[in-house]
């Protein structure tokens, strides 16, 4: 091997596992050429990283891809390095035959039969969950990234005596890599389900607080209905809206009382009708969001409508 990669190839016949038609390790110290897409045939391939990163390209998308992680290509999609190159690291891969070949008429067997040495339901049960694994990328542990290497040397040295040893090693590996897989979705899943209820919950809390009323509501109800706690509903509504909940209950009764002076209420009969203690704290809050009193915006409005039949900017 040479000074600046070391690679370990074993192809289909030399490895003698059915379904497996490639298993190899690649360590390189400098970054090599990229990659040119290509495709493999009814090919299912995995790129275990150990150490260092790398960047794969399909389909216009990059993936990068670190120690520790997986990489997963479906069969006969395009795929190669990112422009960049093939990266300073050290992984592990291996390609699977996971799409069933042609078979001879009068052929009887199952294209499932003997599948990395399973029996049937086995070997069928395993190439369902690879047929429809979709995830490009997931995290794998440090267990199974020592067993696999365990596997590669294994089958590189050859020794028959390991040969039944290896198989069960890789076929180990590779439920893990699959469990893993499917932890990761179910764990996105869950991660998408909640924040779908949680833009719900907020959604009814906004319309609770423009729905102004004699009874503003509490913090206490509105974080309940959210299902947060007190302090990270306050926080979660500050990011998502860009102000406190506070605040924009203020702001809705504001509109609101913009609305009941256009009319022609009268200030005390604004501050009660939306549950303000009093006509100075309404005054105060007023002004704190327009700029000016209830009395100068009622004036205004009046001057607006003698003036001309339009409502005027700012008026209701």
């Amino acid at each position: 091997m040479g000074t600046m990669q070391e690679r370990i190839v074993l192809e289909e016949e030399a490895l003698g596992i059915p379904g497996l038609a490639l298993l190899g390790r690649y360590h390189t110290r400098q970054v090599q050429k990229p990659m040119a897409l290509h495709v493999h045939a009814g090919c299912a391939e995995f790129v275990v990283v150990i150490k260092g990163s790398e960047r794969y390209a399909s389909g216009g998308e990059e993936v990068a891809v670190s120690g520790g992680e997986v990489y997963f290509m479906p069969p006969d999609r395009p795929h190669g390095n990112a422009s960049a190159g093939q990266g300073i690291s050290d992984f592990i891969w291996f390609q699977l035959r996971i799409m069933p070949e042609c078979r001879d008429e009068g052929d009887s067997t199952s294209p499932t039969d003997g599948f990395l040495g399973l029996s049937g339901d086995a070997a069928a049960a395993l190439l369902t969950r690879l047929r429809t694994l979709r995830r490009p990328k997931w995290q794998t542990d440090d267990a199974c990234l020592s067993r696999l290497a365990e596997c590669v040397r294994h089958v590189a040295e050859g020794d028959p005596a390991w040969k039944g040893y290896a198989r069960s090693l890789f076929v180990a590996c590779l439920e893990k890599l699959l469990l893993q897989a499917e932890a990761a979705d179910r764990a996105e899943t869950a991660m998408r389900d909640e924040a779908r209820e949680r833009a719900a919950a907020m959604a009814r809390v906004i319309e609770r607080m423009e729905r102004v009323d004699a009874e503003p509501p509490m913090l206490e109800d509105l974080a309940v209905m959210a299902g947060l706690s007190l302090s990270r509903f306050k926080e979660v509504f500050r990011r998502t809206v860009g102000r406190t909940p506070r605040e924009y209950v203020n702001e809705c009764r504001i509109r609101r009382a913009q609305e009941l002076l256009a009319q022609g209420r009268s200030v005390t009969e604004t501050a009660m009708a939306l549950g303000f203690s009093g006509s100075d704290y309404f005054a105060v809050v007023f002004r704190r969001h327009t700029a000016m009193t209830p009395t100068e915006y009622a004036a205004t409005c009046r001057l607006h409508k003698k003036a001309s039949p339009r409502k005027p900017e700012g008026c209701h």
